[in-house]
C-alpha cells in the first residue's frame, strides 16, 4: 500500500484481517510518501503480534521465529529502527523524511489479530502530535513533542 501526503494527510493503517487473525505467510508494505520537508508520524494503538516462546521477551530479529513489524527511512531495511514483536499497547514512531515504510511480516506458524495504527503527515514547523481515534477516523489534537 501507498500512502501519499498529496491524496490525504492522515489516516489508519491495519495488518490484513484485524481485528480477527492475519494469514500465514503474510509479508505487506506500507509505504508513506510525503511532500518537501513532511515526516510521518504513525502510532501504534494495538500491537498483538505472534512471539515464539523460544526468543527473548520483545526480541525479533534476524534469526527469530516470531513475526514482526519493521520500520525504514529507505526502500530497504534501515538498522536504526528496532523490530517490533508480541504485544505492545499504544507507541508511536516518526521517520526522519519524508519518505517511511513500515514491513509486516508473518511466517507459517501460529497468528494473531495483527495492528491498527493511525498516521498523519506533519510539517517540519509542527510541534504537536494529532491522534485519530479508530473508531470515528476525526482528528484532535494531542500532547507537545
Amino acid at each position: 500500500m501507498v500512502y501519499n501526503s498529496d491524496s490525504t494527510k492522515t489516516g489508519i493503517v491495519m495488518s490484513p484481517g484485524y481485528p480477527n487473525s492475519y494469514p500465514p505467510r503474510t509479508h505487506c508494505t506500507y509505504d508513506f510518501q510525503g511532500r518537501g520537508k513532511e515526516r510521518v508520524q504513525v502510532i501504534f494503538q494495538d500491537l498483538n503480534l505472534f512471539h515464539s516462546p523460544n526468543d527473548p521477551p520483545n526480541e525479533c530479529e534476524a534469526v527469530s521465529a516470531s513475526d514482526y513489524v519493521e520500520f525504514s527511512n529507505y526502500m530497504i531495511r534501515d538498522r536504526k529502527y528496532k523490530r517490533h514483536c508480541g504485544q505492545m499497547k499504544e507507541f508511536d514512531i516518526y521517520s526522519d523524511r519524508k519518505f517511511f515504510r513500515v514491513t509486516f511480516k508473518s511466517n507459517d506458524r501460529l497468528d494473531a489479530t495483527g495492528f491498527n495504527a493511525s498516521y498523519v503527515f506533519l510539517d517540519e514547523e509542527e510541534n504537536y502530535t494529532i491522534k485519530i481515534p479508530a473508531s470515528n477516523g476525526s482528528a484532535r489534537h494531542g500532547e507537545e513533542l
